[in-house]
């Protein structure tokens, strides 16, 4: 997945172990919030992005989140692969040794939330992905949108398996706007 390259190998630049430590705070990122640190819908402006380490904390998801968080997750994003904290680093930093006396508190549901709904959007993509330039298909993604509300279930993991090779970044930016959208309305 694009979002989760380092700097340096976007660059074509030698690597080694710190592009294993970028793409886990991306996760930890993700796991934090519920959506991506880097996101666009055109991959050459997303590649800049992650060059360019340029990723924030918005308000309101990140306001109850630590300091202490936020600094383990710059430590991980740091664009120069030789400044970047090492796994071994990481482990012993305060967010993960400390955490009963550094770590918040505050119940993460919606963050639980937002990872469904993003789960859900990527599952749905994969299904849109199918449909032919006819429209045929059009019944799966109505079940779809269905479960999705909670209605009903679909068989998505053998279709998923079947997609072709599409290009679906338009919607992946898509599902973003969505997501950010709902998450400013919550």
């Amino acid at each position: 997945t694009p979002g989760y390259l380092s700097p340096e190998v976007l660059k074509k630049d030698p690597y080694g172990k710190p592009v294993d430590v970028w793409a886990c705070g991306v996760i930890l990122y993700i796991l934090l919030v519920g959506y991506p640190p880097f996101w666009d819908e055109d991959q050459h402006r997303l590649y800049q992005q992650i060059k360019a380490g340029a990723y924030d904390y918005p308000s309101p998801e990140w306001d109850t989140v630590t300091p202490e968080a936020k600094n383990l997750i710059n430590s991980m994003l740091t664009v120069n692969p030789a400044k970047r904290i090492s796994a071994i680093e990481a482990l012993k930093h305060p967010w993960i040794c400390q955490r009963e006396r550094v770590a918040s508190v505050v119940h993460r549901q919606e963050t639980v939330d937002c990872l469904k709904k993003f789960n859900a959007r990527r599952k749905l993509k994969w299904c849109e992905l199918t449909l032919n330039s006819d429209g045929s298909c059009g019944h799966e993604r109505s079940q779809f949108r269905a479960r999705q509300e909670g209605s009903q279930s679909i068989e998505t993991d053998r279709r998923d398996k079947q997609a072709g090779q599409t290009d679906g970044r338009h919607l992946q930016a898509q599902d973003m706007q969505i997501h950010r959208s709902h998450q400013r309305r919550d």
